[in-house]
């Protein structure tokens, strides 16, 4: 399990990055894996209504992006990971 401080220092990392466009960080099945990870998120009892939209558009939008890349996308490992790179890469233990 990742520390919090470790947490932390990738949140910094992550603010700091040269781009926010997610194509840069993230290949076509990390985008798919992000999307099953947060419909599955808005399925909690706990998640609220106005959370369960949000988690559902963000879903939707990188289903949309993982269609518009193709299956055979996958870019450089950037040097310096975005959270979404983290957690897609960590969902599907490449971290």
């Amino acid at each position: 399990m990742t520390s919090e401080d470790e947490l932390h220092r990738i949140s910094e990392e992550a603010a700091a990055l040269k781009s926010n466009d997610p194509r840069d960080q993230l290949a076509y099945r990390h985008m798919l894996a992000l999307a099953d990870h947060f419909e599955g998120w808005a399925l909690d009892k706990q998640v609220s209504p106005a959370q369960v939209a949000i988690l559902m558009g963000q879903a939707e939008n990188m289903r949309q992006l993982a269609e518009l890349v193709g299956p055979q996308w996958d870019p450089p490992r950037p040097e310096k990971l975005s959270l979404l790179g983290f957690l897609a890469r960590t969902m599907l233990g490449e971290e």
